[in-house]
């Protein structure tokens, strides 16, 4: 029984560790995506409010 709960605990860890590396690759991605979408709006659109 110990041996199949602890297996469950490990499953459950590294799952939650994988969903939150994924999680902050996606925000970073996101975030760099967005920065250069408006740098690039700003820099081809003159009247862009800077």
């Amino acid at each position: 029984m110990s041996n199949s709960s602890r297996h469950d605990s490990d499953v459950v860890g590294v799952t939650r560790g994988s969903l939150i590396t994924l999680a902050v690759g996606a925000a970073v991605f996101a975030a760099s995506i967005a920065a250069a979408g408006t740098i690039c709006f700003a820099c081809f659109n003159p009247a862009f409010p800077s």
